[in-house]
């Protein structure tokens, strides 16, 4: 699959880098006032994670015919 008519290698580190979770940096920016934005914060990131276990597990094999 060369959807990007890119290298195997380039393309793969392209999507890999598409998939990872945002920085877990991001919370210590938002006030402690603000208790209702960081969970939703913390609880995105817990979702993204888990959302990039399932494509890496289940996704990169069939895609890249590992």
């Amino acid at each position: 699959m060369r959807v990007l008519h890119l290298d195997r290698g380039f393309e793969r580190t392209l999507i890999t880098l598409m998939v990872l979770p945002p920085p877990f940096i991001m919370p210590l920016f938002i006030s402690e006032r603000n208790q209702k934005d960081m969970q939703l914060v913390l609880n995105t990131l817990y979702l993204h994670v888990l959302v990039t276990f399932v494509i890496f597990t289940l996704l990169f094999p069939i895609l890249f015919n590992f």
